[in-house]
């Protein structure tokens, strides 16, 4: 009886585990501060398959770019979005943990020396 308590009590604590896990699937909408100007406005699509994150950032004007690289670690994802045209590719990395029905977010672009903080909050 007893060998039977501690994988039953396994069993229970891994699906609890699972249902507390982080939620990063779904679309998040971002205002970042602008250094001049007016907030860039963004939309996060997000999709989780275990451990690796999919999806596209979507900027005011409806130009998406694909997420590269995408991770989760418990509530933290990572991940690299490449915007540009012929002449020159901006690469920004993105961290996030998630809060509820928030993303809390830090964005670097390569060869910056600080990044951008910003909070993402669900919309569907």
């Amino acid at each position: 009886m007893k060998s039977m308590i501690r994988p039953l009590i396994l069993a229970l604590f891994l699906c609890f585990a699972a249902a507390w896990a982080a939620d990063f699937a779904g679309t998040f909408k971002a205002s970042i501060p602008a250094k001049k100007g007016e907030p860039a406005e963004l939309t996060f699509k997000l999709k989780a398959e275990g451990e690796k994150l999919t999806g596209a950032v979507v900027n005011a004007r409806g130009r998406e770019a694909a997420i590269e690289d995408g991770k989760v670690a418990g509530d933290t994802i990572t991940f690299t979005v490449k915007q540009g045209g012929r002449k020159q590719t901006t690469v920004t990395k993105y961290q996030g943990k998630v809060s509820g029905d928030e993303i809390k977010f830090t964005s670097t672009r390569e060869g910056a020396r600080r990044g951008r903080d910003f909070t993402a909050k669900r919309v569907n």
